[in-house]
């Protein structure tokens, strides 16, 4: 009905239902309150898919106004913790609505009484009993959730595309009926440089990512590498996550190679698309003006030159031969050194936790056995994450055969993932300043 309007001797009645999400049971559930509530012959039913802890609902917020008004006589709810769970804001509500003179009925308890103090007393009984309730159901999900964050399971949520939660809740393992699916789609993006709106055109089967920003989203989540990750932020990422619980889409060091790869596509768009970076496109600059190198062009030899106005190094060319070569030179050194030592390029906190272990371990004591797990745990993640290059890695390019062999674009992508940027002025390079 349109506004409601309370003439003399007129009755004016408004149901009000509410359900806290909007999931199956619940929406059955609201489906009844309102059942319930037309049967009861009422003007209207207001409906609030909200907690009632929540003084923000927008179907209450219109009630108060429709009570404060005097445009109403009664309200009707199949019971008074319907109106809400937080004790002060529906005792606010209950006193609005007496000195307003609006009656409310509850269908399992009759009318609320707030005039007298007996009445009074009895509602703010029922409703402090209800936000109880409702802070200890919060309470036991979150304690829930805390387990199963200490077991490495999975907690809210559904797996990503590819992946399912087994049926007892407890892991996460390769759905049969996408596994291969998801697979194919992530050969077609490493087929495309990582380009997700052409993988998206190229895949003709059913895709369980269908946007730039569903793939990237998909990408970062850490199921993907053989981990779980708890306390999802903004921007994807997760606050806490435990690595190796199932078999892993894509590697950690692919990873790093893709969130290069998808960074430097953001400047390569429209007819961009078509053209190949060259081997050191973004990573040179000039040490005169600090503006970036370009290539020059019309020449038979690659180079890189300066072409700010007015700088004492315009025009001036390095060969990139030159440039590639000296930075060959510097990732074997570093690399060699970091071969040498396993905790070469691990951060501080590792060994701090390594000496945490032995001490728990020393004590010789079983109950401890979970919390040197949890450090283990800890530590192995710390390495995972954190380490520009694993030791293995790092042996393997120290080698200089390994660089003679590497294809041009893979020479790139170890440029991109471990060098910050190379100053070259007039056939020399000047500084070099690596990522790790």
């Amino acid at each position: 009905m349109g506004l409601l309007q309370v003439r003399q001797g007129t009755k004016v009645r408004i149901g009000y239902c509410r359900v806290s999400t909007g999931k199956g049971e619940q929406l059955s559930a609201l489906e009844s309150q309102v059942a319930r509530i037309e049967n009861a012959g009422v003007d209207r039913v207001i409906t609030d898919i909200e907690s009632g802890l929540s003084n923000e609902r927008e179907g209450m917020n219109e009630l108060l106004s429709l009570i404060d008004e005097k445009r109403i006589t009664e309200v009707v709810a199949t019971r008074i913790d319907r109106l809400g769970r937080d004790a002060c804001a529906t005792d606010a509500l209950i006193l609005l609505a007496g000195r307003r003179g609006v009656t409310i009925r509850t269908l399992d308890n009759g009318v609320v009484e707030s005039e007298t103090p007996t009445g009074f007393l009895l509602s703010r009984l029922t409703t402090s009993l209800a936000e109880m309730e409702s802070k200890m159901l919060s309470l036991r999900i979150k304690k829930a959730l805390e387990q199963r964050r200490k077991t490495h399971k999975p907690c809210r949520g559904t797996a990503p595309w590819g992946y399912q939660i087994s049926t007892d809740k407890s892991r996460i393992e390769r759905n049969p009926e996408t596994w291969d699916a998801a697979n194919r789609f992530i050969d077609i993006l490493r087929a495309n440089n990582w380009r997700m709106h052409t993988a998206i055109e190229l895949f003709d089967e059913p895709c369980g990512v269908n946007s730039n920003r569903a793939i990237k989203a998909w990408l970062k989540n850490p199921i993907l590498r053989g981990g779980i990750g708890y306390f999802k932020r903004a921007d994807d990422t997760f606050r806490e996550v435990v690595w190796d619980l199932h078999p892993a889409l894509i590697s950690h060091r692919e990873f790093k190679i893709l969130s290069i790869k998808m960074e430097e596509n953001r400047s390569h768009w429209g007819s961009n698309v078509k053209h190949t970076p060259k081997l050191l496109t973004g990573l040179c600059w000039c040490p005169n003006c600090g503006k970036k190198l370009k290539y020059a062009g019309g020449r038979n030899t690659p180079s890189v030159l300066c072409s700010t106005k007015g700088c004492v190094s315009q025009w001036k060319c390095t060969r990139e031969s030159v440039i590639s070569d000296v930075l060959k030179a510097r990732l074997i050194e570093r690399s060699a050194d970091l071969a040498k030592r396993i905790d070469g390029n691990e951060p501080p906190e590792a060994e701090e936790i390594r000496q945490q272990i032995s001490k728990l371990e020393a004590l010789n004591d079983a109950d401890l056995t979970d919390a040197i797990e949890a450090k283990k745990q800890k530590l192995k993640d710390l390495l995972i994450t954190s380490s520009p290059m694993r030791p293995d890695r790092a042996a393997a390019l120290a080698e200089p055969a390994a660089w003679e062999m590497a294809a041009p674009e893979e020479l790139r992508l170890i440029y991109l993932e471990f060098v910050e940027r190379v100053e070259a002025d007039r056939g020399e390079v000047v500084s070099i300043h690596l990522k790790i």
